[in-house]
């Protein structure tokens, strides 16, 4: 098994372990604060009786759920801005809230307009502009990328260099394909920034008209992520190196291509930015259990008056 599919089979285990630990976490947390709840109700009811004991602990239960959930999403939050700001913004890129939990950083590196999207996954993605006009991906030999290849009836060209003997190439120009691996300088640019993915699991690089698209996928780890500022250097100028190299280190491509009207609506979607829609969805959440703790307020009021 090559080093792509053992990552990726580290990266599988992962999930299962994360699932497992997230569900145990979960009913033990529940589990505590039921029992804090009740112990609640039980000196409430001791108090102001049955009703007043019920009402108690619920409201404790829902509060304590809540609001600590909230408040871990709010950790959460906060820490992976820090991470990422400190990996990213040293490198000139203005960060942003992205999706409302996400970043989103966009500036200029060597001359290129250049967007980082961290979201849901996690995955890393780097957008940089190029005056490429062609259409290429290139990844490393993963077992599910050969296997829905074949599905599909996508055959790769295989470089067959050494050094690239596990790298798949797909692409709507084969001549041009070949000469960008073709030197050491091209294809000791493509091994590093396939070879280079820190915790995640897999990462693959896509050239579009216009752009350059190296995305990362996947954590190898259960939980733990981190991306030191070296770390994020090297990625994003790894990838301007690559621009560089691809644009005047070999010919141009044989045929300009241009986006698809797919692959325009793809990059409008990547970066269009729902943070506002979550808002007010979350706000919209919170009103209704507002609503619902009055009216179950009112009801055990009622209740209450009622039993004396």
């Amino acid at each position: 098994m090559n080093s792509a599919n053992e990552a990726l089979g580290k990266g599988c285990l992962s999930v299962f372990a994360r699932v497992i630990v997230i569900r145990i976490a979960a009913v033990a947390v529940v589990f505590v604060v039921g029992i804090v709840s009740v112990f609640m109700g039980l000196i409430a009811g001791a108090f102001g009786g049955a009703v007043w004991g019920v009402a108690v602990a619920a409201v404790v239960f829902f509060v304590v759920i809540f609001g600590g959930g909230n408040a871990f999403l709010l950790f959460s939050v906060l820490r992976r801005k820090m991470l990422l700001d400190r990996a990213f913004v040293p490198l000139g890129l203005q960060g942003r809230m992205y999706r409302l939990f996400f970043r989103r950083f966009e500036g200029k590196i060597a001359g290129r307009k250049t967007e980082v999207f961290f979201h849901r996954g996690p995955i890393l993605e780097v957008l940089m502009e190029t005056s490429l006009k062609t259409r290429a991906g290139i990844t490393l030999d993963y077992a599910d990328t050969a296997f829905f290849a074949e599905i599909l009836d996508k055959q790769p060209l295989q470089p067959g260099l050494r050094g690239l003997e596990d790298v798949k190439i797909w692409t709507d120009d084969e001549a041009w394909a070949r000469s960008l691996v073709q030197d050491n300088g091209g294809a000791a640019r493509v091994r590093q920034i396939l070879d280079d993915r820190a915790f995640f699991v897999r990462n693959h690089l896509k050239i579009i008209p216009g752009f350059i698209h190296l995305q990362f996928s996947g954590n190898q780890n259960v939980m733990r992520w981190s991306i030191p500022p070296e770390q994020a250097n090297r990625w994003i100028h790894s990838v301007a190196a690559f621009a560089e190299y691809a644009e005047r280190g070999i010919p141009a491509p044989t045929k300009e291509l241009e986006l698809t009207s797919t692959e325009e609506f793809a990059l409008s979607i990547k970066r269009k930015d729902t943070s506002k829609i979550t808002i007010y969805f979350a706000i919209g959440l919170i009103a209704f259990f507002a609503l619902v703790t009055v009216v179950v307020a009112i009801f055990v009021a009622i209740l209450a008056a009622i039993e004396k």
